[in-house]
């Protein structure tokens, strides 16, 4: 999660490290029907990082990884209310606009084992990805002590 204070200053960032889960389906092609059920696949969970670099004041660019098929996302985020980060005190109450994108592509092919679904119908698969991310983010910062706030976050995302 993006914290909705600024850094502050040129070049006053952060580095975030985190467990992250992602959770798969799997859609089952074997049947002959028109019906595709998605079925529960598994979760699996691995380790990725998040960067923010403050560029002005009240602006700051992020990069968010990505732990698994889904592209990294390169952003700006925009304080319009609050005191930023270098400044922020116990009671402040600070609100941001984030705008993100990012894109991934890979591909598969037949790997002539008999238990590839793709066996015998399809050679290869490329399979491109975009994602547009837009998020109005919301903080109340409870302490002088902690550098975080909690916050309230409305995102939408948009892959393709």
């Amino acid at each position: 999660m993006i914290s909705p204070e600024t850094h502050g200053k040129f070049a006053k960032g952060a580095l975030d490290l985190r467990l992250q889960g992602s959770k798969q389906y799997q859609m089952d092609f074997s049947a002959s029907s028109t019906y595709v059920p998605l079925n529960d696949y598994s979760v699996n969970y691995g380790f990725n990082a998040s960067g923010e670099l403050g560029i002005l004041r009240r602006l700051d660019f992020f990069i968010l990884s990505s732990f698994m098929m889904s592209p990294p996302l390169f952003g700006a985020k925009l304080q319009f209310s609050g005191d930023p980060r270098v400044d922020a005190k116990k009671g402040n109450f600070s609100a941001a606009l984030s705008v993100a994108g990012g894109s991934t592509n890979f591909g598969r092919k037949d790997n002539e084992d008999d238990t590839d679904i793709f066996d015998g119908s399809v050679d290869e698969i490329q399979v491109e990805m975009d994602h547009q991310d837009v998020g109005l983010i919301l903080g109340y910062r409870w302490s002088d002590v902690f550098n975080r706030t909690h916050y309230l976050c409305w995102k939408d995302s948009f892959q393709s």
